[in-house]
């Protein structure tokens, strides 16, 4: 089972990584939330442990969500239209975690207040030994 090590902090990613945060942030800034989605989730390909990348994608996908509202059904529909991507997240948690925090994040992308993303994430944060992530 892979294992990875603890949180990492913007000084200890990539060069790459780092670049790409920072257009993200900057995309962020700009409400530029789709295109600021995007570069997270590429860094956080790039650097699953990045901590503060994590933080800055939670913050964007609640923005997003709350500009496009959220009414009861549409988080019921979201919700059963994640169903199949949960259920392939929880099959990675046991081989390939690192895998199944990054099915989470793209379900998270969609509807950020979903419950059973947010518990595999978790689960997938103590496997990983990447406690902040577990605790967001």
């Amino acid at each position: 089972m892979e294992k990875l090590m603890a949180e990492k902090t913007i000084n200890e990613i990539s060069r790459d990584a780092r670049m790409l945060f920072t257009k993200g942030s900057e995309a962020a800034q700009r409400d530029n939330l789709d295109y600021a989605i995007d570069l997270f989730n590429q860094v956080l390909e790039k650097e699953p442990e990045f901590f503060e990348c994590r933080k800055a994608l939670r913050s964007v996908q609640f923005k997003k969500a709350g500009a496009a509202g959220t009414g009861f059904f549409k988080k019921m529909w979201s919700g059963a239209g994640s169903s199949p991507q949960i259920a392939k997240g929880q099959i990675a948690l046991r081989t390939n975690p690192a895998n199944a925090l990054a099915i989470a994040e793209q379900v998270l992308n969609g509807d950020p207040y979903n419950s059973a993303a947010h518990r595999l994430i978790v689960q997938a944060a103590e496997t990983l030994e990447l406690p902040q992530t577990g605790i967001l």
